[in-house]
């Protein structure tokens, strides 16, 4: 068993470089309506059914880095190309990276909503994350719990 926090710490050290973050790609998804998605690098689980799983335990071989600028930028590019919208972080966690994650929150105009998609290890862990997070009235916050014991977490779902 491991801890998702110190996970968490040591995953930083390879998707974060300052404000910078690592994304392995930036698309329109037909989720939501609509929604431009930036899919970022590292996560602090290891979910038997994780759909990005390559991009969760090897970090270091996917992706870029990328300012809070850039991904930003991108989103909102896409979002107003397909005139969406919405836009999200996914892919893997999220959380990870706070500094970069609130600052691309606060380049996102009102008018767009951003869906954050999270396990909500790190926000449930520091309860000032949460209030930081409370700040932009733009923002939703998705948790997707991956189980409720120890059973659950590790079950293939079939397909």
């Amino acid at each position: 068993m491991y801890e998702p926090t110190k996970r968490a710490e040591d995953v930083a050290k390879v998707v974060c470089d300052g404000d910078r973050r690592k994304y392995y790609r930036f698309r329109p998804a037909r989720f939501y309506g609509g929604i431009a998605t930036a899919d970022c690098v590292g996560c602090c689980l290891r979910c038997i059914f994780c759909w990005s799983w390559r991009e969760v335990v090897k970090p270091k071989s996917y992706g870029e880095f990328y300012s809070p600028e850039e991904v930003a930028g991108r989103l909102i590019k896409i979002a107003r190309k397909k005139r969406f919208s919405q836009v999200r972080v996914s892919g893997n966690e999220p959380t990870i990276g706070r500094d970069h994650l609130l600052k691309v929150f606060e380049l996102i105009p009102p008018e767009i909503q951003f869906i954050l998609e999270t396990n909500g290890i790190l926000i449930g862990h520091d309860k000032t994350y949460a209030e930081d997070l409370s700040r932009f009235e733009n923002l939703y916050v998705r948790v997707s719990l991956k189980g409720t014991n120890k059973e659950e977490f590790s079950a293939r779902k079939p397909n």
